[in-house]
């Protein structure tokens, strides 16, 4: 498995892509890559849609801002959707399809196949949790529950790709400072040799014949001979 080289924090981009699909929850304590975690179109427009007062009724009894925000009393509670609810609860997943259509893109050019599978799946199954809420088929708390337990099995399909990528990651850093020392070694010599032949070229001890020095030396070879 080649790590995409735009994998700048493979932890931090595996989190948000395996959970945000699964609640919808925007971290704040993101790491923004080169390129961006926080440019991500699906968490920006998540963020909105987490704050939209449209959905204040539903926001007390799901998750929508936060997955670990999953309360004991969010888990407790056994009442069904109002008509009214059942309106926010229809809306907000007609908005949420939204954000993850204008995520694709992105996502499919900056994260790793492997998570945008899981992230796919964990859509698909807090959006089928959805369809059982808005039928009433189940509580508020169960529907928590099952957030609960699908997100902590991403977590655990994802933790395994996460090692996989960071140990290529580091084998790759790993292979590219041994090609850098290979190269380093390889030019020292090249470099001796080349100062040991500019030493020899240049020696200021070394007397310099000039037209100066030849005349003179013309003149007292005719002087000693006159002689």
């Amino acid at each position: 498995m080649a790590a995409p080289p735009k994998l700048l924090s493979v932890c931090v981009c595996a989190l948000l892509i395996a959970l945000m699909p699964v609640v919808g929850f925007v971290a704040e304590n993101a790491q923004p890559a080169t390129g961006g975690i926080a440019s991500d179109p699906f968490l920006v427009c998540m963020r909105e849609l987490a704050v939209d007062p449209k959905y204040s009724d539903i926001a007390e009894r799901l998750p929508l801002a936060d997955m670990t925000t999953i309360s004991f009393k969010m888990l407790a509670d056994q009442t069904i959707p109002t008509p009214k609810e059942r309106e926010e609860i229809s809306d907000w997943f007609d908005k949420r399809d939204k954000c993850l259509k204008n995520g694709e893109t992105y996502h499919r050019a900056n994260y790793p196949p492997e998570l945008n599978q899981l992230g796919n799946e964990g859509s698909a199954g807090v959006k089928a949790i959805g369809v059982d809420l808005y039928n009433r088929k189940i509580t508020f708390g169960q529907a928590n529950k099952q957030i609960q337990d699908l997100g902590n099995n991403i977590i655990a399909k994802m933790i395994p790709i996460i090692k996989q990528y960071q140990a290529e990651i580091a084998a790759q850093k790993e292979a590219a400072e041994q090609r850098d020392r290979q190269r380093q070694e390889s030019a020292a010599p090249l470099a001796a040799q080349q100062q040991a032949y500019s030493n020899a070229q240049y020696d200021p001890n070394r007397p310099v014949s000039t037209g100066c020095y030849r005349e003179a030396f013309h003149l007292r070879r005719d002087v000693l001979t006159i002689v």
